[in-house]
């Protein structure tokens, strides 16, 4: 099992200008015992991975692509360059230029292969004898965002741009299933099956395209002169778009000890607050969508199977009261209270659930369970569910709170005879 202040240090490594890392929001750090790593299971280099059970991290091959910030629930991980509102900023003012409501969005791979088809339309039009002017295809930049892999891209942004006036969003490609950075392209799939269902949620207009390559609306005819002059910005993105960082060691964690290649930083290390739980945090992303959606207007559907926000079950029966979901929570869709005839309960949010599982993972009866399905009303007023547990058996904060505990939690012993010398 990987060491909580080892997942810090490894994550700490990914720190970069390209992507920024909160280590006390990963759900792995708040809980050793936690199932996600979404992170290293789409990350499109190979610069977070598992490796003999193990998580490896090699900083260096990180192409900055913002693909394991999408996958992650809790915002552990975030794009930097750009920023999901530099970004949006300037997908937005590309459609308010255009005024057609046609976004059109280039991974580098596409933009690669739609600079050699205008460079081979410019020949064709040059012909082999002539001179003058004449018309060739011309890459209309001021279209297209263009990012590193579409696995950049998530609903929130999406969304944002439907609530902007988007018609029509096209991403282009150039088929992901040959790419070494597939991962993007596979998640990317979900990220717009999941946003074409709640576009539909809302009666939007606007579709959403996977297409393999750019779109003839990325391209106009412009007037040039019979011959192909020098273009140092095209010959730049051509010999940078294949280079390869090098240098840097693996940091890697197994299972029974951290293997340090540097000085290991201070830890940082969560603070309980005064009720027994960890800090929470709702990510921006979260909010962006939730303003998103309230600006498109009234839901035409009660609910929605989605990878976004989830509701949670417990097995009151099956439960131990322990709390521990509630501890471990990262955003406070599951809180404490005491506010019950039992006097232990718990606050459900389905608005603040990010589908984490942390709950579900870490529960010693296994008496959660994380649903996809959930009201629209619910994610949009906010709703609380109060779900009442049995009363403990024992009392906290006193001398024998921790034998009373564990005498009812492993049974076989009447926890109330229990006695603390």
């Amino acid at each position: 099992m990987m060491k909580t202040n080892g997942i810090i240090y490894l994550l700490n490594q990914m720190e970069s200008p390209e992507l920024g890392v909160f280590p006390e929001r990963c759900v792995a750090v708040r809980n050793r015992n936690a199932d996600c790593l979404k992170c290293a299971e789409v990350c499109t280099s190979e610069a977070i991975r598992i490796e003999d059970d193990a998580l490896v991290v090699s900083p260096e091959k990180c192409i900055g692509c913002g693909t394991c910030a999408t996958a992650c629930p809790t915002c552990a991980l975030e794009a930097q360059n750009p920023t999901d509102k530099k970004l949006s900023d300037e997908a937005a003012a590309k459609l308010a230029a255009h005024g057609d409501g046609v976004l059109v969005i280039g991974c580098d791979r596409a933009m690669y292969h739609a600079y050699k088809r205008e460079e081979e339309n410019k020949r064709q039009a040059k012909g082999r004898f002539g001179f003058g002017k004449t018309q060739a295809l011309q890459l209309d930049e001021s279209r297209i965002v263009r990012v590193a892999c579409l696995g950049r891209i998530d609903e929130s942004f999406l969304l944002e741009m439907a609530a902007r006036g988007a018609k029509r969003i096209i991403m282009a490609n150039h088929n992901c299933e040959t790419c070494v950075h597939r991962n993007g392209g596979r998640l990317n799939v979900e990220v717009c099956s999941s946003a074409t269902n709640l576009v539909r949620a809302f009666a939007s207009e606007m579709r959403i395209e996977r297409v393999v390559d750019l779109p003839d609306d990325a391209f106009t005819l412009q007037e040039v002169n019979r011959g192909i002059a020098y273009d140092e910005t095209r010959r730049g993105f051509f010999s940078g778009i294949g280079k390869t960082a090098q240098g840097t060691v693996d940091a890697t964690l197994s299972k029974e000890e951290l293997v340090l290649e540097r000085e290991k930083p201070a830890e940082r290390y969560e603070k309980v607050q005064d009720d027994g739980t960890l800090r929470h945090h709702v990510p921006m992303r979260r909010l962006r969508l939730y303003n998103s959606m309230r600006f498109l207007g009234e839901p035409c559907f009660d609910e929605l199977d989605t990878r976004l926000w989830g509701r949670v079950s417990i097995d009151v029966d099956a439960c131990s009261s322990c709390r521990m979901c509630a501890v471990f929570c990262p955003t406070g869709a599951i809180s404490k209270t005491d506010d019950v005839s039992s006097g232990v309960g718990l606050r459900h949010q389905p608005s603040k659930c990010v589908q984490c599982r942390v709950c579900e993972s870490i529960c010693p009866s296994n008496a959660i369970n994380v649903f996809r399905h959930v009201s629209f009303e619910e994610f949009q007023t906010g709703s609380t569910t109060i779900i009442e547990l049995h009363a403990l058996d024992w009392e906290p904060n006193k001398p024998d709170s921790m034998y009373r505990k564990s005498a009812g939690i492993v049974g076989g012993v009447n926890a109330k005879n229990v006695r603390c010398f």
